[in-house]
């Protein structure tokens, strides 16, 4: 497993769509996940650790919150930006809290972003209906920096 994970890394470096095939990986063994998060707090390239968030996040595995929450301080906005798409969609308290302390200390854009993917969130937990966050997680905004 560990080299096909590294085969892909590497495809995913290149700027080669492993969306799917990293997923997969993951569903097969759930030593993949924690991996993603390490090489998303090593990566330097915010291009490739938008797009590890991504793999990340569409585990909708709550194990990723901690990766997403810090990935919401990213400088890089298409990175804030997909951790915060993350968070609502893997749903839940924690992913709330995650949010909720985030706005606390946020300003400007980022506020705004997260204060808009707070509305889906809260109302989903209020009706204890995940398909609700699930679809929340695209925004009208645009994603471009």
């Amino acid at each position: 497993m560990s080299e096909q994970l590294e085969f892909y890394l590497a495809r995913l470096r290149d700027g080669e769509d492993v969306l799917c095939r990293l997923l997969d990986l993951d569903a097969a063994d759930p030593a993949v996940l924690p991996r993603l998060a390490a090489e998303f707090d090593r990566e330097p390239a915010r291009d490739v650790r938008a797009a590890l968030l991504e793999v990340i996040w569409q585990t909708r595995d709550p194990r990723a919150i901690p990766v997403l929450d810090r990935a919401l301080a990213d400088p890089a906005p298409k990175v804030w930006k997909e951790a915060l798409d993350g968070l609502v969609a893997v749903f839940g308290p924690e992913a709330i809290t995650v949010l909720e302390t985030a706005l606390a200390r946020a300003t400007g854009e980022r506020a705004e972003w997260i204060a808009e993917a707070l509305d889906p969130a809260r109302d989903a937990e209020l009706t204890r209906s995940p398909a609700v966050a699930t679809n929340g997680a695209s925004f009208s905004r645009s994603r471009s920096e």
